[in-house]
């Protein structure tokens, strides 16, 4: 789901909790988003590279535009809330998809960060 606000858009995968920003107008569906170069992934440990396309969870108030360096352009700035199991499996490889309880406990944060993010923008959806 994508919302646009002032200065760009923001949107949020309901399945897997990713949470991606973009800087002004938002590019044509289907373009992949690189990874935010934020503090927090800058801090980490050389020897702890981050998988692709994934910064750590932050404090919900975290989601900012500052961490866009190019317009047009989708950057994750949100983890995963899992991983699937089995290269090309189902939802039956995937934990937070196993039942209502492990989904609405895996996807607790990452629709608060959007909220916050969204309602410091006034917009309310």
């Amino acid at each position: 789901q994508m919302w646009c606000v002032p200065g760009g858009a923001v949107r949020f995968n309901h399945c897997d909790g990713v949470v991606q920003l973009c800087k002004g107008s938002p590019p044509e569906p289907g373009q992949a988003a690189v990874q935010a170069h934020t503090p927090a992934a800058l801090s980490l440990p050389a020897q702890q590279p981050l998988p692709a396309q994934v910064v750590p969870s932050q404090p919900s108030t975290d989601l900012s535009f500052d961490c866009c360096e190019q317009e047009g352009v989708w950057y994750t700035q949100g983890e995963h809330v899992g991983v699937c199991q089995q290269t090309g499996g189902d939802y039956t490889k995937c934990g937070w998809l196993q039942s209502k309880n492990n989904w609405k406990l895996a996807m607790k944060e990452p629709p608060q960060r959007v909220e916050a993010f969204l309602h410091a923008h006034k917009v309310y959806p």
